[in-house]
């Protein structure tokens, strides 16, 4: 199957930064990027029609490979963040998400980030991304 880059799957979702995210210097720690990006990527998925439960039961998970964040700007409690999630690249069994967050209000960006994640098999190997899942990821909604 060709995908076509310009019909990948995207989504912006708002999370507000609760006051538990935050560290010692009063801004969010860097640990909390990650499940902000974790969450925006299942949104994703979420809303693509893929299945998480139905492909666990078949053995199927994605997992991070790699994760790059290039953090611009801190955020701090009471910020609403808008978290940008794009599917910019899949391969036969491996995607690149890139994300882009920024605080709502201001439109001021915090960090830019990339995803690389990996389809696996349940004995932990590389597997093929089902069709149906490619099918999924490569319109756009």
């Amino acid at each position: 199957m060709t995908i076509d880059p310009n019909k990948m799957a995207s989504i912006t979702v708002h999370l507000p930064v609760r006051l538990d995210e935050i560290d010692y210097l009063s801004i969010v720690h860097a640990s909390n990027y990650l499940k902000y990006m974790e969450h925006a990527r299942i949104k994703l998925l979420e809303q693509q029609g893929v299945d998480l439960l139905a492909l666990l039961k078949k053995g199927i998970r994605f997992v991070v490979a790699e994760d790059v964040i290039n953090y611009l700007h801190p955020a701090r409690y009471g910020d609403v963040l808008a978290i940008a999630c794009r599917l910019e690249d899949l391969g036969e069994s491996t995607g690149r998400i890139e994300y882009s967050i920024s605080e709502q209000k201001t439109g001021k960006e915090i960090l830019q980030a990339t995803t690389h994640a990996v389809a696996i098999d349940a004995n932990g190997k590389p597997t093929l991304i089902p069709p149906e899942v490619r099918e999924a990821l490569s319109r756009s909604v």
